[in-house]
């Protein structure tokens, strides 16, 4: 056979296998195309999801937040009425608390007269306020968590901080008061006992404040609690 014959068939060979090469390798290029494409979709989905995700967790927040000022806007509200209306319905029935039957209570009852002191101190003071959710001189007292905080403080019977609003599971009722027992009303308010000189009259926490009030100064009394000091 003439050689050129042979070298033209050997170069269309060559083409030929070349042109396979190139065939071969489309399926590969589109793939790594439409792989590249969808990791670029994915990946923006993906972003899209994040974003979501970051609005939504905004949106939580902010709602959380807008519901805890509510919430606090709601407390205020529910002090202020629990102020008003204790002052109109409770303003005649303080108890002008004197001294001079006081060194008599302190030589048959110290530890009620100390109790008596202190509450006269804050009372001055004037910095310790109304909560209702507080359990400390620093955040303020409701009424039973301030009766639980004077029991703690000045007699051997306490009270654990989180079983204030049941007093009436660490204390004994009894029919006949004595001066340091617990009085409870039925509206939640929990006071102290106190005589001076032949006059009851109990103190405690109120929505006005820390206050010295008659015995009978509004709500129907549930019943006496001793305290043992």
């Amino acid at each position: 056979m003439d050689d050129t014959i042979l070298k033209k068939i050997e170069q269309e060979e060559k083409r030929r296998k070349r042109r396979m090469y190139w065939y071969s390798l489309i399926p590969i290029i589109i793939t790594a195309i439409l792989v590249a494409v969808s990791y670029a979709e994915v990946n923006s989905a993906q972003q899209k999801v994040e974003d979501a995700q970051m609005k939504v967790d905004t949106l939580e927040s902010r709602v959380q937040t807008l519901g805890d000022e509510l919430k606090q806007k709601n407390d205020s509200l529910k002090i202020l009425e629990e102020s008003f209306e204790f002052a109109v319905n409770y303003k005649d029935k303080r108890f002008e608390m004197g001294y001079a039957a006081d060194k008599e209570m302190y030589s048959i009852y110290p530890r009620q007269a100390e109790m008596l002191t202190e509450v006269r101190h804050l009372i001055d003071e004037g910095t310790v306020k109304w909560n209702r959710y507080g359990s400390s001189l620093e955040k303020g007292f409701n009424s039973p968590s301030f009766a639980a905080y004077l029991i703690n403080r000045f007699s051997s019977t306490q009270i654990p901080k989180d079983k204030t609003y049941r007093l009436y599971d660490y204390l004994t009722k009894v029919e006949q008061p004595r001066v340091g027992d617990l009085v409870i009303y039925e509206t939640g308010y929990s006071m102290i006992y106190f005589r001076s000189r032949g006059e009851p009259f109990v103190i405690g926490m109120t929505p006005v404040g820390l206050a010295s009030l008659q015995l009978d100064f509004g709500p129907r009394m549930i019943g006496y609690y001793r305290v043992e000091y």
